[in-house]
Order: structure tokens, then C-alpha cells, then sequence
């Protein structure tokens, strides 16, 4: 714990090796920097909208917002403004070359829940990360957290903001599949405290770039108030016409919605929307109006997702994620894997047993929850990525080479299906949901699930 007591260096020390930063001038594929920009990622809207970029650009070159036609933040870059100096390529999730399975066999790894059973009933995977957070703030390792709610004016549309009390990170438990305005998470370290200590949750491909941001000497003055790094794991995040697809089911407007839960009252839970004039609309999660059919529909993947390969927060210092064990099945409290990937990771671990109930997990449990993850975004992201490059010329020093070991199966499986997901996104089709008919969610689900 006093690793947390004292501002902890963010350096080699707390960074994974498989996210360990590149020599200053270096980019994959042995570019010089100089030559280098995060544009024609952009361009091509393989853009998370994370923000990492724009928070490091020296030129002011960058923005991130919102685009409504593909339902998600995204980067632009000023080619004008532009001084091609390649930080925003060093710190782009999207260039990540985290391995998946180096990465959860080299972490610690259990089955936790917390102990408060409220808290375990209304979070979403058993509370562990809600119950984690509640302790360290008990114990003042930390004065705020860095979480996600929904915004004021968009309420759809999550956002940022520092939780220094119990009740502010009660009120944020849950889970939100949609969109998050991550340029808010550089506002709300700017706004804290200069001795406060933070800690951040979030999604792999936002941790990643705060991690290499930490990485270097200006990103530890600008965000070193950041003392842990919890993970989530994360399959896709939709886009918000999902959302609003899903909305229109349940018959409810968009602009009536007050609060939206993905995840609460039990495990797996209900999604649901909390309307202005006080009434509850809900789903279950497991539904075909849920992540069955519609939420988990490659309709609404943005395009950074079907390019990622790190679903398990390997840059961070804890991940958590859903314990899809068979053994389990029938558990409606809910439990999480939790992975102890730094040093400091796993001494917080062990400080705070208490509060999460750990107990052993083997790989193969492990790999029984998550095998099918990690294989889509182990081989089967590099296979893809090789692929896409073959026709995109100038992204193959961004994104990589040839897989270190070709499949021929799964060479296949994503040569066939890779076409029929970039024309759903050439179309538009997510920003066409209104007229879009559900049985073609199904038969795409159907499509997806023979071939992946």
C-alpha cells in the first residue's frame, strides 16, 4: 500500500512488457516518427475515439467528437496544422501489440465477488471492481475515482467525472454499452487536485493509451495524478444507434430517457431505461432485444473494434470481466475473474482480500469463460489486420505485418466473412436503424456465429 501513499512512478516498473513504449523515433515497421501521423486511421474510421492522440498532439492538430452517421467518437486531423512528429501513433490503442494470451498467462489470476451483498446484487459481474474501489477509498489510498456516467444533455452519451464519495461510485455502478466522451477523462484529471490520487476505470483501449502516456515524462506531469489502473474486459462496444434501435423496440423514446443501466438487479441482469416521468423500462440482458441479438449485432460494431486485440485491459494494473463459467450458470448474485497484471496490481489484490472473497482459478476455467475472446482477438486479429492491409497499402506500417503463424481456417473464416462486414459499414446500415428489420439482425447473428 505505500506504493499508493506516495505518487507511484509510472514507468517500466508498473508497464507490462507487452505494452512497453518504442524507442524514441521508432514506429512498427521501422518508420521514423517523422513520417508518421494517426490520419490514415482515421480516414478509414479505425478510430476508437479515445483521445489519447489529441491529448499529446504538440500542434493542436487533432480534435475528437462526436460523428452521427457512425454513432461514436472519432479523430480528425488538420493535415495543415500537422507536424508529423508520431506521438499520436505511439499512443494510438488501435496500433496496440499486446498478446492476449502472454499477457492472462503471466497475470494472477481468481474468481471474486464482493463481500457486501447489495453491492454484489446491483453491479454488474459480481461488484468486484465497485467493492475494490469503496476500500481503497475507506482506506485512503485514493482520494477520487475516475468513472462513467451519463451526461446532463445527453444522457445517452456517458461521460468522465471524479468520485470522491461512497455514495458517487455507489451511483455509478453498472454498466454502460455505449460510447463514452473520453476527451471528459483528461478534463476531470486537469480539474483534480495537484496531490490527489486517482484511480481510473475503464475499457483496454483507453487504458492502453494512458498507459503510454505514462510511459514518457510529459504524460507522468499531466496525468500522473492517476495512482491505479483498473481494466474492464471488453468484447465491442456498440455504437449509440444500437441504443436507440433498442429504444424504439421497447417503445420509448430516446429523448425521455433519463438514465440508462446495462446491467443491474442480478446476474446477468436487465437493461434498463430510466424515463423523465419516473418509469422503469426494462429487458433482460440475455434477450434477443439485449446482447443476445441486438446489442452484440456486427450491424453495430464501429470498426476500431473488429481491429482490436486486447480484450483483457492488459495494460492495465487490475482487469475484470463477466465469469462465463458452465459451473456458474445457474448463479444469479454474480462473480468476476480478476486478473493481477502489475506488481502493484497484485498488492492491491492481496491488500483488500477481504473485500473482494478471492478464490483459484485455473487457466482452463479461464479459457472455458473467455477462450472464444481471445482467440478472435489473438489469431484471428492478426489474420485480420494482415488481410485488411493487403488492400490498404499505407496502413501496413500501422498496423503490422504477417501473422508469425498463418491458419488456414482462420485465414478463411475472415477472408469470407471480412467483406460482408465492411460493406455493412461502407452502407451505414447502424445509422439506418429505423428502417432497418430485426430478422436481419437475426440472420447476420446467425451469419456471424457459423463463421466466427
Amino acid at each position: 500500500m505505500s506504493g499508493l501513499r506516495k505518487r507511484p512512478r509510472m514507468d517500466g516498473e508498473h508497464v507490462v512488457e507487452c505494452v512497453a513504449a518504442p524507442r524514441a523515433g521508432d514506429l512498427p515497421g521501422g518508420q521514423r516518427r517523422r513520417r508518421c501521423s494517426v490520419r490514415p486511421l482515421a480516414e478509414r474510421d479505425i478510430c476508437i475515439g479515445c483521445a489519447a492522440c489529441a491529448a499529446v498532439c504538440p500542434a493542436d492538430a487533432i480534435g475528437v467528437g462526436f460523428r452521427e452517421e457512425l454513432g461514436k467518437y472519432g479523430a480528425t486531423v488538420d493535415e495543415a496544422a500537422c507536424s508529423h512528429c508520431g506521438l499520436c501513433v505511439q499512443v494510438c490503442p488501435m496500433l496496440n501489440p499486446t498478446r492476449p494470451a502472454d499477457a492472462v498467462a503471466a497475470a494472477r489470476m481468481h474468481l471474486s465477488h464482493a463481500a457486501d451483498p447489495d453491492i454484489r446484487f446491483r453491479s454488474a459481474s459480481g461488484g468486484s471492481v465497485s467493492q475494490l474501489l469503496l476500500s481503497l477509498l475507506r482506506s485512503k489510498a485514493i482520494d477520487g475515482a475516475l468513472l462513467v456516467r451519463q451526461g446532463g444533455d445527453a444522457p445517452l452519451l456517458p461521460e468522465y467525472f471524479v468520485a470522491r464519495s461512497e455514495a458517487e461510485v455507489v451511483g455509478a455502478m453498472g454498466s454502460l454499452y455505449a460510447p463514452v466522451r473520453l476527451t471528459s477523462l483528461y478534463e476531470s484529471v486537469a480539474a483534480a487536485g495537484p496531490q490527489e490520487r486517482l484511480a481510473l476505470v475503464s475499457l483496454p483501449c483507453t487504458v492502453y493509451g494512458i498507459r503510454r502516456q505514462l510511459a514518457t515524462r510529459r504524460g507522468r506531469q499531466r496525468l500522473g495524478k492517476i495512482a491505479v489502473i483498473i481494466g474492464l474486459f471488453c468484447g465491442r462496444t456498440p455504437n449509440i444507434h444500437a441504443t436507440r434501435y433498442m429504444l424504439g423496440r421497447l417503445k420509448v423514446e430516446p429523448s425521455a430517457v433519463r438514465r440508462m443501466n446495462y446491467r443491474s438487479e442480478g446476474w446477468p441482469g436487465s437493461i434498463r431505461a430510466s424515463l423523465s416521468d419516473g418509469t422503469v423500462v426494462e429487458t433482460p440482458y440475455k434477450s434477443p432485444n439485449g446482447m443476445k441479438t441486438l446489442l452484440s449485432s456486427n450491424v453495430f460494431l464501429p470498426k476500431a473494434c473488429y481491429f482490436c486485440n486486447d480484450p483483457f485491459a492488459c495494460a492495465a494494473d487490475i482487469a475484470a470481466g463477466d465469469a462465463w463459467l458452465p459451473r456458474l450458470a445457474s448463479n444469479r448474485e454474480g462473480c468476476s475473474i480478476v486478473l493481477g497484471h502489475t506488481d502493484l496490481g497484485r498488492e492491491l489484490l492481496d491488500a483488500h482480500r477481504d473485500a473482494l472473497c478471492p478464490s483459484e482459478l485455473s487457466m482452463t476455467e479461464f479459457l472455458s469463460a473467455h477462450g472464444r475472446l481471445a482467440h478472435s482477438k489473438g489469431p484471428g486479429y492478426q489474420h485480420r489486420a494482415w488481410l485488411y492491409t493487403r488492400w490498404h497499402v499505407a496502413l501496413r506500417p500501422l498496423m503490422g505485418g504477417r501473422p508469425a503463424r498463418i491458419s488456414p481456417m482462420v485465414l478463411l473464416r475472415e477472408a469470407l466473412y471480412m467483406p460482408v462486414f465492411l460493406a455493412m459499414h461502407r452502407a451505414r446500415l447502424s445509422s439506418r436503424y429505423r428502417r432497418l428489420p430485426f430478422f436481419l439482425l437475426r440472420l447476420l447473428k446467425v451469419a456471424a456465429r457459423v463463421w466466427r
